[in-house]
C-alpha cells in the first residue's frame, strides 16, 4: 500500500499541477463553440502550458501526437484534434493533463455546442452526475469497488454502457499508476481499499450505446463506438484525505 500513498510534499506538488489544470480549463473553455476547430483549442493548451512554466503530460506519450485529446460525438478515448469547425449539435471531450514541479494532473469535460437534441443532454447530464457519485465512494476505508460499482450502476439503467478496455487510474510522478479504476465492472467491498494519501484519476468513460470502441487506422489513436453512438467523458484527480476526499481538480 505504501507505494500508493503519497507524501505531504508529493501532495502538495499535485494539487498545485491540478490547480494549474483546472485553470486552463477554464480558460480554454470559451473557445468550445461554432467555428473552432480542435486544432485551435489545442494549440491554446499547447501555448497556455508552457507560458506557466508546466510541461505536456500527453504530447508524445506513448507517441501521441497532440496536448489535448478532443472528440466529437462518436470519438471516444484518445481523439487526436482535427481541423474539423464545431458545428451546431456537437458533443465534445475534452481529455487534458500537464506536468508541474515533477507531478501530474488530469481531468476531462463534455461540452454541449448550440443547439443540441435533449437526447445528447440527457446523456452528458446522466454521465457528469455518475462521475459526482461515483467520486462521493472516494474516501478512507472504502474501496476501488466502491467506486467502480457507482459508475456502471448510475449509467446502465438508462441503457449507457461504460468503457471495458479503458479505466481511471493512480497519478502522480506517472500520469498512469495503480491502481486502475474500471467502470465497466466491480463490486462493492472489492479491490485495493482506498488510505488517506492516495491520488487517483476518476473517469467516466461512457457509450450512449454499446461499450464496443474500434481504433482509427487513419491515425491509430482515436477510438470510435462501434455503432455510432454518443460518447462523453469527465474524469477529475482526487485526493483520499483523512475525512473523505478532496477533489483537487475542482480548486
Amino acid at each position: 500500500m505504501k507505494k500508493y500513498i503519497k507524501s505531504i510534499d508529493e501532495i502538495n506538488k499535485i494539487s498545485e499541477s491540478c490547480r494549474l489544470l483546472a485553470q486552463m480549463m477554464r480558460e480554454l473553455e470559451p473557445m468550445v463553440k461554432i467555428g473552432t476547430t480542435p486544432l485551435d483549442i489545442d494549440k491554446f493548451a499547447y501555448d497556455w502550458i508552457l507560458s506557466h512554466g508546466a510541461q505536456n503530460a500527453f504530447l508524445g506519450y506513448g507517441g501521441f501526437p497532440n496536448t489535448l485529446c478532443i472528440g466529437v460525438n462518436d470519438m471516444a478515448t484518445h481523439g487526436v484534434p482535427t481541423d474539423r469547425p464545431f458545428q451546431d449539435g456537437d458533443l465534445v471531450t475534452i481529455d487534458s493533463g500537464l506536468k508541474f514541479d515533477g507531478m501530474y494532473s488530469d481531468m476531462a469535460r463534455t461540452y454541449l455546442i448550440g443547439d443540441v437534441e435533449e437526447e445528447k443532454k440527457k446523456f452528458v447530464n446522466v454521465v457528469k452526475s455518475a462521475l459526482d457519485t461515483a467520486i462521493s465512494r472516494a474516501r478512507p476505508g472504502g474501496y476501488i469497488g466502491d467506486i467502480s460499482f457507482a459508475i456502471h450502476s448510475s449509467v446502465k439503467p438508462y441503457g449507457y454502457n461504460p468503457l471495458i478496455e479503458y479505466v481511471g487510474h493512480g497519478i502522480g510522478e506517472r500520469l498512469h499508476e495503480e491502481p486502475a479504476i474500471p467502470g465497466a465492472y466491480g463490486k462493492p467491498g472489492d479491490g485495493i481499499m482506498l488510505k488517506p494519501g492516495m491520488t487517483i484519476a476518476i473517469e467516466t468513460l461512457i457509450n450512449m450505446g454499446q461499450p464496443k470502441v474500434i481504433v482509427s487506422k487513419k491515425d491509430g489513436w482515436t477510438t470510435h463506438t462501434a455503432d455510432g453512438s454518443m460518447f462523453a467523458l469527465f474524469e477529475d484527480t482526487v485526493l483520499i484525505t483523512e475525512n473523505g476526499r478532496k477533489i483537487l481538480t475542482r480548486p
